[in-house]
């Protein structure tokens, strides 16, 4: 695909994962999460802001992979994501939903003090 399609098959690829990570990263500071998201390509990783590490994995970010899973979206429990080729937009669409999705549950279940979340439940009274 890659000697047919030349070079624009891993540009567009590698523009795809820029979004996603800039979504998410909107996301988490939306609601204040001390997450990030790092990108080589089209490979990407959760981390906790700060914290690049691969053998201390802090326990946020394992509850963030478990509620990821249950809203619909698997992440592999060594942490290492990527996009492909065959992941659309309406892909991508649907993996910023679950990550909004289960910060919102971790949210609500106290794992942060987060003062933006109360102001928005006030909001929605």
């Amino acid at each position: 695909e890659m000697k047919q399609k030349g070079k624009f098959v891993q540009e567009s690829l590698n523009a795809n994962s820029r979004q996603l990570a800039e979504r998410l990263t909107a996301l988490f500071t939306k609601y204040e999460v001390p997450f990030e998201i790092n990108v080589f390509g089209s490979f990407f990783r959760f981390s906790q802001a700060g914290n690049l590490s691969f053998v201390y994995r802090p326990l946020e970010l394992d509850l963030f992979s478990y509620h990821m899973i249950h809203n619909g979206v698997y992440l592999w429990e060594g942490g290492t994501c990527f996009l492909s080729t065959a992941h659309s937009e309406q892909d991508i669409d649907k993996i910023v939903q679950a990550a909004e999705k289960s910060i919102q549950q971790l949210l609500s279940g106290g794992l942060f003090s987060n003062q933006k979340l109360q102001t928005m439940r006030s909001a929605n009274v």
